[in-house]
């Protein structure tokens, strides 16, 4: 079964570990200070006014966004250089609406007209019991240990004894299956609520729903494994690692076809494609692939802003003032799909969009100043660097920069966001540029004023 809060966690202590000692409470003070979110709206203001100032221009189409398609640069910081060799990414947009955006939470009833056509030919129903086989897979990664990347080793953590008897307790206790209903006494009341839904030639569906995410699986307890993820040695299960799947019996385009044809039957809208991924369902405790196929990705499009991948990211910065994150997380689509169809969906953290733009069209910087500020922003952020704190392998590869978007917190409105035109430039170590499994580093500036904003998803979502 997947446990999401463990990815975030691992991808949580990847960001610490990627930052030495005394990165940020040693991190000296820059000639020049980098602002992190000025007010946002003081600047729209000002550019509306100027905008209403200015004479009325001919019936001249606006232009795309001009920047070059590759940006190459060898940028020496004091202790390190970054090697830009970064394609350059934009939208085929030619404005730049900023958006409020809040969490949308689902009710019952919402859910229910959602995924009706699951419900359509379902015979019985199983409400949720955990049984022993999922206890099994939590105790075999409890004796596993966690991962210390310093020593490439999993170790003993503070508590696991006591983690381990209680899971052995547990599944001494639990049942080796759930109890089947007729799906004629079949209600949902409240959320969160996980069940499983049977059909009538023998075959299942899990569904699990709370207020702010849906969950499908026709996969069973089996993992969802990414192929960058199986590169390397996997010392728990003795696998050696592979450079790709062998497997995967459908092609890209046959499994974004079945994926999208799903997308309408549940009513996913204003979803863009971020990226489309091998990857398999795996049985840990039988160690076995169950399936391989595509994991494929989407977030929102609105406006035609393109969406970006955040979970390939970490933040750099870190900065602690928390004040700067959004409130709420980014809405994210993820569909895997083998030769048999959708095989699991889940789809997390949906937005409500203001039907008004909180602006019609902001102006961005272009691109020279862009690029100056992401120099100052990249000088700024590995300032710590210096001949007391060395960093073994300091250089970095910058491969990308990307307009898209990131979420603001709003002035004076705590619950909801902005969403804002941004440049997010993705960046790794020298040493682990072509190891795909390692998240990126990134640099992440406001395309409206050129003020730092986080890339970085809220783990804590509501």
């Amino acid at each position: 079964m997947e446990k999401k809060y463990l990815q975030k966690l691992w991808i949580a202590l990847s960001v610490l570990v990627s930052i030495p000692f005394g990165a940020v409470a040693c991190q000296p003070t820059p000639a020049e200070e980098i602002v992190i979110q000025k007010d946002l709206d003081a600047v729209l203001d000002e550019q509306a006014q100027q905008a209403a100032q200015e004479p009325e221009v001919s019936a001249t189409p606006a232009q795309p966004y001009e920047a070059p398609e590759r940006w190459e640069e060898e940028l020496e910081l004091p202790y390190l250089t970054f090697h830009i060799q970064a394609d350059v990414i934009t939208p085929e947009i030619t404005q730049y609406p900023v958006l409020c955006v809040k969490s949308r939470t689902l009710t019952p009833e919402d859910v229910l007209e959602r995924l009706a056509p699951l419900f359509d030919g379902a015979v019985s129903y199983f409400p949720d019991v955990r049984v022993r086989a999922e206890y099994e897979l939590e105790l075999m990664y409890a004796r596993r240990g966690i991962w210390n990347p310093e020593t490439e080793e999993y170790e003993p953590y503070p508590g696991q004894a006591d983690e381990i008897a209680a899971l052995e307790q547990l599944i001494a206790e639990a049942p080796d299956k759930m109890t089947e209903h007729s799906i004629s006494e079949f209600s949902l009341p409240v959320l969160p609520a996980r069940f499983h839904l049977k059909y009538a030639d023998g075959s299942r569906v899990e569904l699990a729903l709370t207020s702010h995410s849906l969950w499908i699986n026709y996969g069973g307890d089996a993992l969802l494994q990414p192929e960058c993820w199986l590169h390397e040695d996997n010392e728990m299960t003795g696998e050696k690692g592979i450079d790709q799947l062998q497997n995967v019996k459908i092609s890209e385009t046959e499994a974004l076809e079945a994926a999208e044809e799903a997308m309408e039957r549940y009513g996913l809208r204003n979803l863009g494609l971020i990226s489309a991924e091998r990857g398999r369902l795996y049985d840990s405790p039988a160690r076995q692939t169950v399936s391989e196929g595509w994991i494929l990705t989407w977030g929102r499009n609105d406006c035609g802003y393109l969406p970006f991948d955040l979970g390939t990211c970490s933040d750099s910065g870190g900065d602690p003032n928390i004040e700067y994150f959004a409130p709420i997380a980014t809405e994210e689509l993820k569909i895997y799909v083998d030769e048999t169809g959708v095989r699991r969906l889940s789809w997390e953290d949906p937005w409500e969009i203001a039907e008004e733009p909180y602006a019609e069209n902001a102006t961005i910087l272009p691109f020279d100043a862009l690029q100056e500020r992401v120099r100052k922003q990249l000088k700024y952020e590995w300032s710590w660097v210096d001949s007391i704190n060395p960093y073994s392998s300091m250089d970095q590869n910058m491969c990308d920069l990307t307009l898209t978007y990131c979420l603001v917190p709003k002035k004076d409105d705590p619950g909801a966001a902005l969403l804002v035109p941004s440049w997010i430039g993705r960046y790794k170590n020298i040493a682990d540029a072509d190891r795909p499994n390692v998240v990126y580093k990134t640099v992440a500036l406001n395309a409206i004023d050129g003020t730092r904003v986080s890339p970085m998803q809220r783990w804590d979502s509501p």
